[in-house]
């Protein structure tokens, strides 16, 4: 098989002293419909500055689109990053309330648990992302269903365990007829990945681990003709992974 006429492995690169590279991203959400269902994936960086970028559009966003925070009817985190779970609420001081009133909240319970720990005593953490994840946990009691690998969120949307880049992150699987696409958060941090197998995020936690998860995905993507995306391809872009001249090439579609 020819390599494709236009392979896209990335956006941008630029040097880092440390690590040889990065590229450019951007923090995506995705909302999709299925058997009458309308489930959020992910719900961006929300009110929180994270690393000189901020966020809050994401209900303006919904609204372009025609859909308000109540039609919500689930909310399915990939892991609990704030700029991933910050429109989960919306905190103000001791005052915390769920941003789709009408809505489940699911991610792993290992995510959970990592996350209610005692990384949260931990400098990593900043006061203010310390301060949301607190008020987020209080307002989605009694809405928070924790999810595990294989599990339907909705009619064809499954959950994809991808553990690494934290401890219980996990994606998710659109199906239809034979047709597959993968949502994978951060468990690919840009296209890149695809081909370079050995590079990692720098945001991974086990680095190892998340290039395992990585590994299985874009196998089955490459056996299947699957689509895949993750949060911080530029535009959310969907594509399929290639095999031609002994390796892989990313193709946007």
């Amino acid at each position: 098989m020819a390599p494709p006429a236009r392979p896209a492995p990335c956006t941008s690169r630029v040097p880092l002293p440390s690590s040889g590279s990065r590229t450019s991203a951007g923090w995506t959400t995705k909302e999709t419909r299925s058997a009458g269902k309308t489930v959020l994936i992910d719900t961006g960086l929300g009110q929180i500055n994270m690393m000189g970028f901020t966020g809050g559009s994401l209900i303006s966003e919904l609204a372009s689109v025609g859909v308000k925070p109540e039609e919500i009817d689930a909310v399915f985190v990939t892991h609990l990053h704030v700029d991933h779970c910050g429109t989960v609420a919306h905190v103000q001081g001791d005052t915390a309330r769920p941003a789709f009133p009408n809505a489940t909240y699911s991610w792993t319970a290992e995510e959970q648990s990592h996350w209610t720990g005692s990384v949260m005593d931990s400098a990593f953490i900043t006061a203010d992302q310390k301060a949301y994840l607190k008020g987020m946990f209080s307002s989605v009691e009694g809405r928070f269903e924790p999810v595990k690998d294989g599990q339907a969120l909705a009619p064809g949307l499954n959950v994809i365990s991808t553990p690494g880049h934290t401890p219980g992150h996990a994606g998710v699987v659109l199906s239809s007829g034979a047709d597959r696409a993968f949502i994978l958060g951060d468990a690919i941090s840009c296209p890149v990945q695809l081909t370079e197998t050995e590079w990692s995020g720098l945001g991974d936690m086990d680095p190892k681990l998340a290039r395992q998860s990585q590994e299985v995905v874009v196998r089955e993507a490459e056996a299947t003709g699957a689509l895949l995306t993750a949060a911080h391809f530029p535009g959310l872009t969907f594509g399929r992974v290639l095999m031609g001249e002994g390796r892989r090439y990313w193709q946007p579609v």
